[in-house]
This record gives structure tokens, C-alpha cells and sequence, in this order.
């Protein structure tokens, strides 16, 4: 796969470490009530994440799979549960409407808090630092249909696209970065599933194992991948990318964006908080 070319190292782009998975170990991720535990086995992996603020407009849902995008919420106040669940989704919903033009969108879940490690908690989640996409292709089509079902929407194509927020003023000390999904072989990417419990128990990985709905994916080093990020995100803008995309039974090659939290080693930075929403967008 040829990627495409980027400019000469900028004062925006970071070199840093980011954690891919060892070849031939597998994940499992457990999440209890603000914490999350993996048990594969990770290397940190130097690399250059690009700044491409300086060339936004390039990049598309349809062009990278991820975008930047200014959004003025009515959230007044985003610690606050009620705020979040019920003016929120609906403004996203909007939104993803608007830059994907599906017939109909649909919010997979509550909003998510992402606080620094020494404030999450209930309602809250500390960021992933792992490389990963949210679903399986697999998981993410059959999350596709049971949606659908239970709405009553007949769809030809799906989308899964991911709206995340920083809430901390610029610059943040953890701030997200993604693979441009043009450099992401489509044999890419290795399902482990992500189990909900209500305490992570001090043995691992359980036994009997839990079952569970939704299986992502980490990823092996890959050369070829591509990192971008949007440097002093603010809080009237969020980054759309793309988790998903059916499209790539067609050949499309902007079908899904791995991700990661990154450090960002800027002096006088401020921990990171973010909000995310997960939807599919459906076309009939």
C-alpha cells in the first residue's frame, strides 16, 4: 500500500512512544468502574505523530477516514451526568448526520468521560493508551445488525464514526492521535474482547470467563502507519474518525482509524479531560 506524503517534521509534530501489541500475544480488556486492565503484552514504539491542523481541510471522513470539525455544544456544564445524557448525544447524532449523509444515526452508547488517572472514577475512564480501534470488523457488523433490529432501519452501508472532545484548555498532556486509515493494511488488526465487570479482580484473566457484546482490536507495529493529530484541540471543536466502515467490502481504504492516547512532552501542558460519543450511521 502506497502511503501518501506528508511534509517535513513542523513545530506541531511530536516524536514520542505510542504501545503496540507484541506480535503473537493476544488481549483481553477488562473495565470496572473506572479502571481498565489489558493483559497482552505491549512494546512502546517510537514514533512521529504529525500535526495536521496546518493542513486540515485534506483530511475527510471519505479522505484519511477522520476530520476536524468546530461544534459549539450547549453543555453548560460537563461533569454533569444529565447534561451529558440528554442534550449531548442528540447534538452528535446531529452532527454526524450532517457530515456523513446517513439516513439514519444511531448513539451506541452514554457519552464517555475520559479524567486524569487521579480523578476517574465513577462515570469516568482513564484514557487508552493502547493502539486500537473500538470494534472487530467482525463485532462491528453484528453490532450493526442488532441495532438496526431493534430500530426498525434497513441499511445497504454502515459507519461507525467516533466524536471526541477535549474539555481541558490546549495544550493537553495526553491528547488522541490516529492512524490515517490509508496507511492501515486491511489484514490488519487482532480481536480481543472487552469485558464489563463490576471489580477487576485481582487474578487475571478470569476464570470462567465472563461473556461478552463487544470485541475491538489492537494492532502489531506497522512501518507504513501514518499519525496524525490536531495540535491544542479546543473545546469548540471536536475530531470525528472513523471506527468502522462496511464500505470496505468495496474497496474503500478509509474504512476504519486506529487510536491512541499519546504523551505529548510540551512544557506547562494541562492533564487531559475529553468527552466521546460512539454512533453508527446507517444508509439505506
Amino acid at each position: 500500500m502506497k502511503a501518501p506524503k506528508y511534509a517535513e517534521i513542523n513545530g506541531g509534530d511530536v516524536t514520542t512512544t505510542v504501545q503496540y501489541l507484541q506480535p503473537g500475544s493476544k488481549n483481553i480488556r477488562y473495565f470496572g468502574k473506572g479502571k481498565e486492565v489489558n493483559i497482552g503484552k505491549y512494546d512502546d514504539v517510537s514514533v512521529v505523530i504529525h500535526d495536521a491542523r496546518p493542513n486540515k481541510d485534506e483530511y475527510t471522513l471519505e479522505n484519511g477516514g477522520f476530520a476536524l470539525v468546530q461544534h459549539d455544544s450547549k453543555v453548560t456544564e460537563w461533569n454533569s451526568r444529565e447534561q451529558l445524557d440528554t442534550i449531548y448525544p442528540d447534538e452528535m447524532a446531529a452532527l454526524v448526520k450532517s457530515m456523513t449523509g446517513a439516513d439514519d444515526v444511531v448513539v451506541v452508547s452514554p457519552p464517555v468521560l475520559r479524567k486524569t488517572l487521579a480523578e476517574v472514577g465513577l462515570g469516568h475512564q482513564p484514557r487508552a493508551a493502547d493502539v486500537h480501534t473500538d470494534w472487530s470488523p467482525a463485532n462491528a457488523e453484528e453490532t450493526a445488525v442488532r441495532h438496526a433490529d431493534k430500530d426498525g432501519i434497513t441499511y445497504s452501508r454502515c459507519i461507525f464514526v467516533n466524536v471526541w472532545r477535549a474539555l481541558s484548555p490546549p495544550p493537553q498532556d495526553w491528547p488522541l492521535a490516529v492512524i490515517d486509515a490509508r496507511t492501515v493494511g486491511a489484514d490488519e488488526g487482532v480481536g480481543y474482547p472487552m469485558i464489563i465487570v463490576d471489580k477487576i479482580p485481582e487474578t487475571l484473566p478470569m476464570v470462567p470467563q465472563p461473556s461478552y457484546f463487544i470485541e475491538g482490536a489492537n494492532f502489531n507495529y506497522n512501518p507504513e502507519h501514518q499519525w496524525c493529530y490536531f495540535r491544542d484541540m479546543k473545546i469548540d471543536e471536536v475530531l470525528a474518525f472513523k471506527l468502522y466502515d462496511s464500505d470496505r467490502h468495496r474497496g474503500s481504504q478509509s474504512w476504519r482509524c486506529p487510536h491512541t492516547a499519546f504523551l505529548n512532552p510540551v512544557e506547562g501542558s494541562s492533564p487531559r479531560e475529553s468527552v466521546e460519543v460512539r454512533t453508527i450511521c446507517y444508509f439505506r
